[in-house]
């Protein structure tokens, strides 16, 4: 079994120091890797969406429900993107 460990958004952000690029910079990463993970999506097999993460705190998630909630938090953040001035 694989125990992947969760992560600290925050923590994760001030690391990566997202404040000191520049917008459009961190917006082409964004969309070049969301284009990446889309083909990766695209590609998986239907027998593996059963597949389980069980998660630090206990909970539960099948490869569909993340791919599925994953879809539906980059919208969430397109939608932040489309609403930013652009600089």
């Amino acid at each position: 079994m694989l125990n992947l460990p969760g992560y600290d958004g925050d923590e994760w952000v001030r690391v990566q120091r997202y404040q000191d690029r520049p917008w459009s910079e961190i917006v082409a990463l964004w969309q070049m890797y969301n284009v990446q993970l889309a083909a990766v999506i695209s590609h998986v097999d239907p027998k593996t969406l059963p597949n389980v993460w069980h998660t630090p705190d206990g909970k539960d998630l099948d490869l569909e429900f993340i791919i599925r909630d994953y879809v539906v938090h980059m919208r969430h953040h397109l939608d932040q993107i489309l609403e930013r001035p652009q600089a």
